[in-house]
């Protein structure tokens, strides 16, 4: 995963800690629409994306700003009945934000990971982990 990590940091131009927590928001959002025997299936052999997972915040919600705001609009859009393509895509843009990154920034990740993903795996993995993630 450093490999993934120094990718983002130079690609995108964030922090460490930046890099790790959204590669890790991504690999989260992907293992709760797969569930857990399904992402250790595709991912889990991957060495190091568990500990990513780990390392994604998981309170985002929890603190002022936008990303208190984006926490709260992503419960209340679940409480709603929203679609959880909705929710979950508040729930990624909220724990950018926490990163202290703003959307923008959030979305260039997913290529950068895709593409560390491809070199990994396949174009098969890749395709696997954006029908997850409904791209």
């Amino acid at each position: 995963m450093q490999e993934l990590i120094a990718s983002l940091v130079t690609q995108l131009g964030v922090t460490q800690a930046q890099a790790k927590g959204g590669a890790g928001a991504i690999f989260k959002a992907a293992q709760d629409r797969l569930g857990a025997g399904q992402f250790d299936q595709l991912l889990g052999g991957l060495p190091g994306v568990k500990d990513l997972v780990a390392q994604a915040p998981t309170n985002a919600g929890a603190g002022g700003g936008l990303g208190g705001m984006l926490g709260g609009l992503a419960s209340m859009a679940g409480k709603m009945g929203a679609s959880n393509d909705m929710v979950q895509a508040a729930q990624l843009l909220s724990t950018f934000s926490a990163l202290g990154l703003n959307k923008d920034t959030a979305m260039k990740f997913l290529p950068v990971v895709l593409k560390f993903l491809e070199t990994q795996g396949g174009p098969e993995l890749v395709a696997k982990v954006r029908a997850a993630l409904k791209l």
